[in-house]
């Protein structure tokens, strides 16, 4: 997927400030360069400087987002940007929050990385690969990675299926990271 590039960093810190404690962003008063008069660029001014940024919430994704010269930008990837001054591939919201963009909320990763972490319609666990089956009264565990899935047991409680497949996430991470270093 292709991604429209991001402000560079030294133009985000202009513009904007960064909570990490919150996940908030908050406008700065805006250069006049980026209005048409002087007037317009006071009037935004007195009216958002050291307001809250990105309040937006996109109705199809439910990610904060706002417009940055007319164009629209998701809030985490603002954020990741800002931080640590690279356009991200795919950001990751680790407790599934799309709108909790506290620093320790989110992760820089591949798509496949993403897509391990995402809940499912049909997840019932309210862990990834973790569901409830109501027929036998048990609690099953899989993985999906490159495309394939894999099963990991059924399980008596939540907890079991949910350690089982956090452990399997670690040696899959493990087992990448392995195979990335030898490539290299």
């Amino acid at each position: 997927m292709t991604r429209k590039p991001l402000p560079s960093q030294a133009e985000l810190a202009k513009l904007l400030s960064y909570d990490p404690e919150t996940g908030k962003l908050f406008w700065k008063p805006q250069p006049g360069e980026y209005f048409a008069t002087k007037r317009a660029a006071g009037i935004w001014n007195s009216r958002f400087a050291g307001r809250e940024a990105f309040t937006g919430i996109d109705p199809v994704t439910g990610y904060h987002r706002a417009g940055i010269k007319g164009v629209r930008y998701r809030a985490h990837r603002i954020i990741w940007k800002l931080v640590y001054g690279v356009d991200p591939d795919v950001i990751d919201h680790l407790n599934h929050g799309r709108t909790d963009n506290r620093l320790d909320n989110l992760r820089s990763g591949t798509l496949a990385e993403n897509n391990m972490n995402s809940l499912r319609v049909y997840n019932t666990g309210g862990v990834p690969g973790v569901r409830y089956r109501e027929d036998s009264g048990l609690w099953i565990a899989h993985i999906r990675t490159e495309g394939r899935q894999t099963y990991l047991g059924q399980f008596n409680n939540h907890d079991d299926a949910a350690a089982a497949r956090k452990n399997a996430e670690q040696a899959l991470r493990i087992s990448q990271k392995s195979r990335a270093h030898c490539a290299g």
